[in-house]
């Protein structure tokens, strides 16, 4: 069964998005329950085509079918606000139904390509502050923000703060770090690099 639903959906993906009706009528005639993990990939499906109003309607169904939307629906209803271009909104689901990880990422990556460094150390401290555990990932898009302002000891405070929490800097982090330190005119001056 799950064979059939999952190349119903691929079939789904590689199609321009269809009206939810359809969707559920072809899922009922495929004698599918519409859960958790049906109703997410079908806001996913509507994410990558840049549709929020569609994905909004799919938590609708969640809601009428009383279904809790969960982690994986909260960061791909914000991946379709983003992708769409409307990141106040995107902010705004966050407050409707429990984020992780991804959902904050998307945001501060997002912030993090319009340079506005200054949203992407808020986004951070809105993740910690709803006690949402950031991972690498996060702490790259911290890094860019540093780097932009090249402001070395932000990038310094981040590394250790990373390897504090036992996620181990990869060679982003420590490329940002050099980065900073040649743009700041420190290299020359510390004997770590300069044998």
């Amino acid at each position: 069964m799950w064979f059939l639903f999952g190349s119903f959906l691929a079939l789904l993906s590689l199609s321009t998005p269809v009206p939810l009706c359809s969707l559920t009528i072809r899922l009922e005639s495929l004698e599918l329950k519409a859960d958790n993990t049906t109703l997410n990939i079908l806001m996913s499906i509507y994410a990558e085509a840049s549709d929020p109003v569609r994905g909004e309607k799919v938590l609708q169904m969640m809601s009428d079918r009383q279904l809790k939307p969960d982690e994986i629906s909260c960061g791909t209803l914000v991946r379709a606000y983003v992708k769409a271009g409307r990141l106040q909104e995107a902010e705004m689901v966050l407050d409707r139904i429990p984020p992780d990880q991804y959902a904050f990422n998307i945001l501060m990556a997002e912030f993090s390509k319009s340079k506005s460094v200054k949203d992407v150390k808020r986004m951070f401290r809105r993740m910690q502050a709803a006690n949402v555990q950031p991972d690498l990932y996060s702490y790259i898009e911290l890094l860019k923000a540093h780097a932009f302002t090249c402001d070395v000891f932000e990038v310094e405070r981040t590394i250790e703060e990373m390897t504090a929490h036992g996620i181990q800097p990869e060679s982003f982090a420590m490329t940002t770090l050099l980065h900073s330190y040649s743009v700041a005119g420190m290299v020359k001056k510390n004997s770590i690099f300069c044998t």
